[in-house]
């Protein structure tokens, strides 16, 4: 089923970013080779350069930790990027919308889960500790750890 808005708005329903397990199950299993639906509007081309994107994606992890780590790592090295604190509320923001990660076995979802609450809360202190009076800050309030 399609996303019931654009792609720009955070679906409640947790439906946003990709996971560590997409396309794993019936949920997304449009992007497993072996379960694909027709897309018979893409060339035989497009439709190649996608399976080798959606497998270089897949090869990255979670978004929730990918991207986590890529914007912490980020906000580190450059403090006084303007940008930082919008990005750090949106991994926030993500960390809270973004859908649930699943290793598949009990260890590695406990693995997935403390990768994530060590992003989401080195993005908390970094916004508390260094953009005080940023408005981000202050809207990052509902997500924080």
């Amino acid at each position: 089923m399609q996303r019931s808005y654009s792609y720009d708005f955070v679906e409640s329903y947790r439906d946003n970013w990709w996971n560590q397990d997409w396309g794993a199950g019936d949920y997304g299993n449009y992007a497993t080779p072996s379960k694909k639906i027709s897309v018979s509007f893409l060339t035989p081309v497009q439709r190649s350069e996608g399976e080798q994107e959606t497998s270089t994606l897949m090869k990255q992890g979670g978004a929730k930790i990918h991207l986590g780590e890529l914007v912490l790592d980020y906000a580190k090295n450059h403090s006084a990027d303007p940008d930082v604190p919008e990005s750090l509320y949106l991994v926030l923001r993500m960390m809270h919308y973004g859908s649930w990660t699943s290793g598949g076995d009990d260890s590695t979802n406990e693995i997935l889960a403390s990768q994530e609450e060590t992003i989401s809360k080195g993005v908390s202190r970094l916004l508390r500790q260094c953009y005080v009076a940023s408005p981000w800050t202050k809207k990052s309030a509902p997500f924080a750890e």
